[in-house]
């Protein structure tokens, strides 16, 4: 739900979609006309002046975060709060503690039973404030310790609404029993206890300014693990006072909540209003209360933003387009044989510049993910694919929050997960869960609704999508595609594929010729708002994927290149058309050269390099090191022009590249050569050194839900 002070957000998405470029250049006109009072009254009532204003770019001026508020602990990275799908930046974040954790409880007589010591903050909340999480594992039979904490990290929790109680002794409010009711005597229990403390009634931020023409942007809703039958009810209010003026009452709404999930939640609640800047000395407050005047819990108010007219000419905007899983060599504009992304090779490739040869950093898609946005190979990740709140690290959607663009994020979960801490930097979040057939469209979808409702803020778009991985399920017309045995004759699409494995090459061709129709939407969208020539667009893919070339289906346990090589392809204002840069590059350069591309400075902590220079007519180092690793002890590699070398505790491979770039002749000399070696050696101590200074420790932060844990299952990760 949305309130604004002029229209609703519906509304302007209703205008956007209606308009096309003919409209648009028409608003324009209005603009200029009503700026120099010109502005005719039937044509504002039919397109409205305020559509003219629209065309105004935003940029958001300031956040009022945690930091801007007296009495909040400001973390490094967020805090973020969740509600639905959604996850937004909020002020606070809803509190939650560890009451216990207990592994390898047995149920005796259909319930297992553990005392439990609450901690002093945990001890007067009712029943209904306590979430329990459960694992189950099939057999009763005692367990190391040691193993037995393994599981515990391995498997993934699943809450459980019902079947348990808290027993409390009367006499020592520390004290109480947890009980869990279970049939089964044949399993083992793992039990974790967790207590949701009561928000902050009140907050008031520090003393800001509002700029001249300013809009403030207001959030709020109930993230909470409410179980209790009885609805909760919680009333949020904000008020801003300016200066000398009277304070003014901005929102007074309550948001009640029977079960999370439940009809009763809502999702978020906006409202935006303008402000009468330019001011000064101006204070928001945010309050929230329960209807029967009990400690909210649960309550969040996500970051206030204030937005104001961009003053730079440079207005450019930012989409990134992550189809996992997908090989650059099962694109078509990069050679394939099969027509498999003509939108992408004629709107982007044609248009754009292409890099040809771009690897991965690890073919899996969280730790290649977080080189992509933070520069770092994964030796010198704080903790590998995972981002703690406390890590110093920075972001790239971190960076360009820093310098006014709002960000959004749409992914399908699994790996790309918030609780990795994948949403730091974007001020919404969304990850959802889809049918195999259905990945991609409503991500797609969601990233043309974000264009069309922010077509005139200045803006960073994530959008990844799961569309071409396993089980590569296309949906109709697209899944009758490429379905002929005789279109394997004479080697067909992929010579070095083994015949078994072909039917798997053909379901995942399909998959690529639907995400290029996906793509093609959203391009279609940055044409028709007007969005097109102030947008850098960049496509690129997280890993590849193995179909048997060396004996293995699937990512994430080899290193050979059909698992490594993914595209990378730019388009936008000064980005050349039709160029194509060979120059070896990795995943760590995508983040140092989208920021230098947008005039921002780099991250201090990167190990990538900008590829903009070649852009510009330079040429690239062609034998820099890059270096990668995967699923296996110890193993790392590196590729340097020609060169490739990997190496585990089994044993070490150097291939030429350019003499067998199937990489079938290793070279195994029984010593490691000396060059790899010190280049690997030194890598792994400044990744080391880099590493250490970054990781902030861990939080906690990682646990997942039951909704991401399917999806996990069903990409096959579990």
């Amino acid at each position: 739900m949305r309130r604004d002070g002029r229209h609703s957000r519906d509304g302007r998405l209703a205008l956007a979609v209606r308009t096309g470029p003919r409209a648009l250049a028409f608003g324009a006109f209005l603009a200029r006309a009503c700026r120099i009072g010109t502005c005719v009254v039937g044509a504002c009532l039919a397109l409205g002046c305020d559509l003219a204003r629209e065309r105004v770019v935003l940029e958001v001026a300031q956040r009022l975060d945690a930091s801007s508020f007296d009495g909040v602990a400001a973390p490094r990275h967020g805090p973020v709060a969740q509600i639905g799908d959604e996850a937004r930046e909020v002020v606070v974040a809803p509190e939650e503690v560890l009451v216990s954790e207990s592994l390898g409880v047995v149920p005796v007589d259909g319930t297992a039973r553990v005392e439990v010591t609450l901690p002093e903050s945990a001890r007067a909340l009712p029943d209904s404030a306590f979430l329990l999480t459960t694992q189950e594992l099939p057999f009763a039979a005692a367990l190391p310790d040691d193993v037995r904490a393994q599981v515990a990290r391995q498997t993934f929790s699943k809450r459980r609404d019902e079947g348990w109680r808290l027993r409390r002794e009367a006499a020592d409010p520390s004290r109480a029993v947890l009980e869990v009711e279970h049939p089964d005597a044949a399993v083992q229990m793992n039990l974790r206890l967790t207590a949701l403390l009561p928000a902050p009634e009140s907050l008031e931020s520090r003393s800001f300014s509002v700029p001249e023409d300013g809009r403030l942007v207001l959030a709020w809703g109930l993230a909470t693990a409410h179980t209790s039958a009885d609805p909760l009810t919680i009333e949020f209010v904000a008020k801003l006072q300016c200066g000398g003026a009277a304070e003014r009452e901005l929102v007074r709404e309550e948001v009640s909540l029977a079960r999370t999930g439940e009809a009763g939640a809502s999702g978020w609640h906006e409202f935006s209003t303008d402000l009468d800047g330019p001011a000064e000395s101006c204070r928001l407050r945010l309050a929230n209360r329960t209807k029967d005047g009990g400690p909210p819990r649960g309550a969040v108010w996500a970051v206030p933003q204030i937005l104001a007219p961009r003053a730079s000419e440079d207005q450019r905007n930012l989409v990134l387009i992550s189809l996992d899983t997908l090989r650059a060599d099962h694109v078509s504009g990069y050679g394939y044989r099969r027509p498999t992304t003509p939108e992408i090779d004629a709107r982007l490739l044609q248009r754009g510049t292409t890099f040809t040869d771009v690897i991965s950093t690890f073919p899996q898609t969280d730790i290649s993910h977080l080189s992509m946005m933070s520069g770092l190979y994964p030796a010198a990740q704080p903790t590998r694919g995972r981002i703690s709140s406390g890590d110093r690290l920075e972001l790239l959607a971190e960076r360009l929050q820093t310098a006014g663009f709002e960000t959004a994020a749409y992914t399908e979960d699994a790996l790309i997960s918030g609780a990795f801490g994948f949403w730091f930097g974007f001020d919404t979040f969304t990850e959802r869960t889809f049918a195999h057939a259905d990945r991609g469209r409503p991500t797609f979808e969601d990233g043309v609704r974000f264009l069309a409702s922010h077509r005139n803020r200045r803006f960073f778009l994530f959008l990844h999508t799961y569309k071409t991985h396993d089980p590569y399920v296309a949906s109709a017309p697209y899944d009758a595609l490429w379905s002929e045995p005789q279109q394997w004759n004479e080697g067909g699409p992929a010579p070095l594929v083994p015949p078994q494995h072909r039917p798997l090459v053909d379901r995942y061709d399909r998959t690529i010729r639907e995400a290029d129709a996906l793509v093609a939407t959203l391009l279609d969208a940055l044409e028709n708002l007007g969005l097109a020539e102030r947008t850098l667009v960049v496509l690129l893919s997280d890993h590849g994927e193995s179909f048997g070339e060396h004996g293995m289906t699937g990512h994430g346990f080899t290193p050979h290149m059909e698992q490594l090589i993914v595209p990378l392809v730019l388009r936008g204002p000064g980005i050349p058309p039709g160029l194509r840069i060979r120059t070896p590059s990795s995943l760590v350069d995508v983040t140092p050269t989208l920021l230098d591309l947008l005039g921002l400075a780099p991250l201090e902590q990167s190990q990538g390099l900008s590829l903009k220079p070649a852009l510009e007519g330079v040429a690239l180092a062609p034998d820099r090191p890059l270096f990668f690793s995967w699923l296996r002890k110890d193993a790392e590699g590196v590729r340097h022009g020609r060169w490739k070398f990997h190496r585990t505790r089994a044993g070490h491979e150097l291939f030429d590249l350019e003499t067998d770039p199937q990489e079938w002749k290793p070279e195994r000399a029984p010593e490691p050569p000396a060059r790899e070696t010190e280049i690997l050696g030194k890598h792994a101590a400044e990744s080391e050194e880099r590493r250490e200074g970054l990781s902030g420790g861990a939080d906690g932060a990682h646990a997942i839900d039951e909704k991401t844990e399917k999806s996990l299952k069903a990409l096959g990760y579990l």
